[in-house]
C-alpha cells in the first residue's frame, strides 16, 4: 500500500513538472520560433501634444518604454511623428522634442518605434537604390542594393521578427563610405517563403546570406563586410562558421548580436525570475517536441576564434541578448574585437540613444577596413 501510494505521488509530481515544463516550452515556441509577426502594441497615451513638443503617459505601470532616452519615431495607427530628446520627467508622465507633419489626438494610443525611419531607402532617405531578387534555398529572397564601389561591399542581416527597415538608421553612414550595400530578406520573412518548420533558426538561415554574398562576388566584390543586427548576428556568424566563401570576409559589425541560442533562453528565464529548476525541465520539454540543435545554434566558439576585425555594439540593459556573451567575446578575442557599450540602454537601441557616436563608430571601422 505505501509503495502504491508513493508510486501515484512520484506519478502526480512528475505530472504537474510535465505539465509546467509544457507550458514553459509552449512559451519559448512562441517568443523565440513562430514567425507570425504580432501587430505593434500602442502603450502609451497622448496627455498633450503640439508643434514641438508632446507629453505622453504609461497605459499601464510598466512605463519602462515611457523614459526611453535617444531618438524614436512616435507611431499611432494612423499617422508618425518624430522625437529626439525628452524635455522633462515625473513618475508616471514625459514630455519630449516633437517634431512631424501628423498629430496624435488627445488620449490616442501611441509607441516609441526604434527603427526610427520607415519604408525604403528612396522615400526614407531620399537613397537611389534598386530592389534585387536573390535566389535563396527557398525561393526569392528580395534585397535592397544601394550602388557604390564595387570592389567593396556591407551586407546588412536584420534581426528576428523585423525587416529591411532596421537598416534605415545607419544607411547614410554606410553610403558615405561609398561602399556598395545590400540589405538582404532571408527566409520565414513576409516577402519570402517559410522554412520547412516554419520556426526561426537562430543562425540557421546563413545559406540564405551565402546567396547575398556570392551576388556580390559576381558583381566584383574584393573585401566583404557582414553587418548583422541581433539575431542577424547570429546569421552572420553561421555564414563565418559554415560558408565555403567567408575567407572574403573582412569585417564584421554586430548589434546586440544572438551568440547561443542557449544563452539566449537562460537570460530569457532570468530576466523572467523563472526558477531555474523550472527553466531546464521548460528547455528539455521544448528540445523534445522541437528538436532543438543547441549545438548548431551556438557560435561563442567561432566568434572568439574570428581573425578578422569585429566591432560590436551592446547596451548594458539589453533584456533580450546578454550583453555577457558580447563581453566575453572582446576578452578572449581582445586582438580582434572592439566592444562599445552604454550604461542603461535597452535591445539595439545604441544609435537610438546617441546617433552621431555610434556612426563615427561604425564609419571609422569601415573607412580602416576598406582603405
Amino acid at each position: 500500500m505505501i509503495v502504491f501510494t508513493i508510486l501515484i505521488l512520484v506519478t502526480i509530481a512528475a505530472a504537474i513538472l510535465f505539465g509546467i515544463g509544457w507550458y514553459y516550452s509552449e512559451m519559448l515556441k512562441r517568443e523565440a520560433f513562430v514567425t507570425n509577426i504580432e501587430p505593434p502594441e500602442y502603450n502609451l497615451l497622448v496627455k498633450s501634444a503640439n508643434s514641438t513638443s508632446i507629453e505622453l503617459i504609461s497605459e499601464n505601470d510598466n512605463s519602462e518604454e515611457l523614459f526611453e532616452e535617444g531618438h524614436y519615431k512616435i507611431e499611432w495607427a494612423d499617422g508618425f511623428g518624430f522625437t529626439k530628446s525628452i524635455l522633462q520627467s515625473n513618475e508616471n508622465q514625459i514630455l519630449r522634442d516633437y517634431s512631424g507633419k501628423d498629430f496624435p489626438l488627445i488620449g490616442e494610443p501611441v509607441r516609441l518605434e526604434t527603427f526610427f525611419y520607415s519604408g525604403n531607402p528612396n522615400t526614407a532617405l531620399n537613397i537611389d537604390y534598386e530592389e534585387v531578387p536573390l535566389n535563396c534555398e527557398l525561393g526569392i529572397c528580395p534585397a535592397w542594393k544601394v550602388e557604390g564601389d564595387r570592389e567593396n561591399w556591407v551586407i546588412v542581416v536584420h534581426g528576428k521578427g523585423s525587416n529591411r527597415e532596421e537598416s534605415l538608421r545607419i544607411l547614410e553612414t554606410l553610403k558615405k563610405t561609398d561602399t556598395s550595400i545590400l540589405v538582404i530578406t532571408y527566409r520565414n520573412d513576409p516577402e519570402t517563403n517559410p522554412s520547412e518548420n516554419g520556426y526561426y533558426g537562430f543562425g540557421q538561415e546563413w545559406p540564405d546570406l551565402e546567396i547575398a554574398v556570392e551576388y556580390a562576388l559576381q558583381q566584383g566584390a574584393k573585401k566583404i563586410i557582414l553587418y548583422g543586427f541581433s539575431m542577424g548576428g547570429a546569421i552572420s556568424l553561421g555564414f563565418l562558421q559554415e560558408s565555403t566563401h567567408s575567407s572574403h570576409v573582412v569585417g564584421l559589425i554586430l548589434d546586440a548580436p544572438v551568440i547561443s541560442f542557449n544563452s539566449l533562453v537562460n537570460h530569457g528565464i532570468a530576466e523572467r525570475n523563472v526558477p531555474k529548476f523550472i527553466g531546464t525541465i521548460g528547455k528539455w520539454v521544448a528540445t523534445q517536441r522541437f528538436k532543438i540543435p543547441w549545438d548548431k545554434m551556438d557560435y561563442f566558439k567561432t566568434a572568439t576564434e574570428l581573425e578578422i576585425p569585429v566591432l560590436i555594439f551592446h547596451g548594458t540593459k539589453d533584456k533580450l541578448t546578454p550583453v555577457k556573451e558580447s563581453e566575453k567575446i572582446a576578452q578572449e578575442n581582445d586582438k580582434n574585437v572592439t566592444l562599445v557599450t552604454t550604461n542603461g540602454v535597452g535591445h539595439a537601441k545604441m544609435w537610438n540613444y546617441n546617433p552621431k557616436f555610434y556612426e563615427e563608430k561604425v564609419f571609422k571601422f569601415l573607412s580602416q577596413l576598406i582603405n
